[in-house]
């Protein structure tokens, strides 16, 4: 069914569980735990997997990952707190396609300034693409703005992908 018109609202970031706690309070839907080491808001989900399995279980659980080989991704997908993946580096259509074989539902983060930079949208083997705006040499986090110019157009164009704006 199509979700056309629900906001659902995810929280990135979450690197304890008090922040879970009070992010699920304030309604979020979804929770990102950042997986790569050169973040500062970076966990490691085997110290923290027991508080995380004790968060509701109607909140989707997000494993972010950044340029991970595709064993490692398959590994984490498959941990039993992880509900889906987000694929926020430079991961290609090719990654995704493997990915995709598993089974596992997954989100490809692409970091854009222009509309060129989301032409390939559609090739990631998945329907869900977050838009995130672009900052050089980082990959996410950073606040920096998309232009929601170009989220409207990828929207009109590509109806069938599940828009989700960081």
């Amino acid at each position: 069914p199509s979700m056309s018109g629900r906001v659902r609202v995810k929280i990135c970031g979450i690197t304890n569980r008090a922040d879970a706690l009070m992010a699920i309070a304030c309604g979020a839907h979804a929770l990102g735990f950042n997986l790569f080491a050169a973040s500062p808001r970076w966990i490691d989900l085997e110290e923290n997997a027991h508080w995380m399995a004790a968060l509701s279980p109607f909140v989707t659980k997000v494993a972010v990952l950044v340029n991970v080989a595709l064993a490692e991704a398959c590994r984490i997908a498959a941990h039993p707190v992880v509900d889906l993946v987000q694929f926020h580096g430079d991961e290609d259509a090719a990654f995704c396609a493997a990915f995709a074989k598993t089974g596992r539902p997954f989100i490809k983060a692409l970091r854009a300034r222009t509309a060129t930079d989301l032409t390939e949208a559609t090739h990631f083997s998945t329907p869900h693409i977050l838009l995130d705006g672009l900052t050089p040499g980082a990959y996410g986090g950073t606040g920096t703005r998309l232009d929601l110019a170009l989220a409207t157009d990828l929207v009109n164009r590509e109806p069938e992908l599940n828009i989700i704006l960081a």
